[in-house]
């Protein structure tokens, strides 16, 4: 039988292997399921210039892609969860947002199957406090799997808040379809790691069998529950459950639209550090519609020397690089004689993503932390946060890490 320390370490070895290969394809692709990302493959599809058989060809390259880092990210989050690396956030939403969010993402792929997909919220709608970003991850993988499994009919999510006490509220929401179904006995196993209904069903509609696996993690870190009712021929209908604390805090929507206006009002100055030549491409290229001049260094040393003879108004870091790595790096910057140069924002963008990783990142004197692949949504808000310059005192603060499910 395998220790504690032995599981934790497999777990973060795979998880290292897997953040390797995912930001490889994302590079090239692009995107992440539920994520609108913009990467080669992305860029190229969209081109005026293609012929109709050259746009087929591409869009069989990005629809691959799509499927072997669909599987990459499953492996990696299997292997966070098992490692210990996933934390729950409590920040005050609407229970009704998470799923509001899954209809909009699953939309295109439901209607490709003329397959209706409906959203009905029944109770009260009163701010709640938790983790609505893990919350919209399950019911994600919930509603992917339902599409998948319904050839006909539709797929309704329900969204149910009832209070339980002064303090608290129950949260349900339903996945409901109209497809395959289950019989009894293999619904239990459902939630076991690398198991499906049987093999024809992974010959047939393909998986790893470690979604539902994920799903039930998640929701034990939230002390709640999931679980599911089916008959064979008459569909499906998964649920999950979870108490959380009522609010007065309010609600603030995200004005976050950085795609039409750019991330600041004004130009900034980058220095992207980062040793490999196809991720600067790929940060190049996504910041290119922007007013962001970009100056590129391929290990720590070569960052140094740029800040010793330039200003800038912010560094993205990587952390494994060759010659000088980015931890080196960052306490070198901070060491610098030049009161400017030592005071530049420096933001971490590294594969390392597991809680003791970041808060290192943070110690060595690094201000925030972006995990890969990179989502551009992110690396827009991190410009926005960070490229106005840093508070004369920085504390070492924790931070959750940000990982996909």
């Amino acid at each position: 039988r395998e220790t504690d320390n032995g599981v934790q370490r497999r777990a973060q070895l795979m998880g290292h292997i897997c953040q390797k290969l995912a930001f490889g394809c994302s590079s090239g692709l692009g995107h992440m399921p539920g994520l609108d990302q913009l990467g080669f493959s992305g860029l190229l599809s969209r081109a005026q210039h293609l012929g109709e058989e050259d746009a087929r060809q591409v869009g069989l390259i990005h629809r691959s892609s799509v499927e072997l880092l669909d599987l990459v990210n499953t492996v990696l989050d299997f292997s966070r969860l098992e490692a210990g690396g996933v934390e729950i956030e409590a920040r005050p939403f609407d229970p009704a947002d998470p799923a509001r969010a899954v209809v909009a993402l699953m939309a295109d792929q439901a209607r490709e199957k003329n397959i209706a997909l409906e959203l009905e919220l029944e109770g009260e709608s009163l701010a709640v406090l938790g983790d609505s970003g893990r919350i919209r991850q399950v019911l994600l993988n919930l509603v992917s799997n339902a599409i998948k499994f319904t050839q006909q009919g539709r797929v309704t999510l329900r969204v149910r808040q009832s209070a339980t006490d002064e303090d608290c509220n129950q949260i349900r929401i339903e996945v409901a379809d109209t497809g395959i179904g289950l019989s009894v006995d293999q619904i239990p196993a459902l939630f076991e790691r690398f198991t499906q209904a049987d093999a024809s069903v992974s010959r047939q509609f393909g998986g790893t069998g470690l979604g539902l696996a994920i799903c039930r993690q998640t929701m034990d870190l939230m002390a709640g529950q999931i679980g599911a009712t089916s008959m064979p021929g008459q569909g499906s209908t998964f649920w999950i459950e979870v108490r959380l604390p009522r609010t007065d805090i309010e609600l603030v929507e995200d004005q976050g639209d950085y795609e039409a206006d750019g991330p600041t009002n004004r130009p900034v100055k980058l220095l992207l550090v980062e040793d490999v030549a196809i991720n600067r491409e790929l940060i190049t290229t996504l910041l290119a519609p922007f007013d962001i001049e970009i100056e590129t260094a391929s290990d720590g040393a070569q960052a140094l020397e740029a800040l010793d003879h330039r200003r800038f108004d912010m560094v993205l870091m990587d952390v494994q690089m060759p010659v000088m790595d980015g931890m080196t790096a960052t306490r070198a910057i901070r060491r610098m004689a030049d009161p400017v140069a030592r005071s530049v924002p420096i933001v971490a963008m590294t594969a390392n993503v597991l809680p003791e990783q970041v808060r290192t990142c943070l110690e060595a004197g690094m201000d925030d932390h972006m995990g890969k692949p990179v989502n551009p949504q992110r690396l827009l808000e991190v410009i926005s946060q960070w490229a106005g310059g840093r508070p004369e005192e920085v504390e070492v603060r924790p931070i959750v890490a940000r990982t996909g499910l």
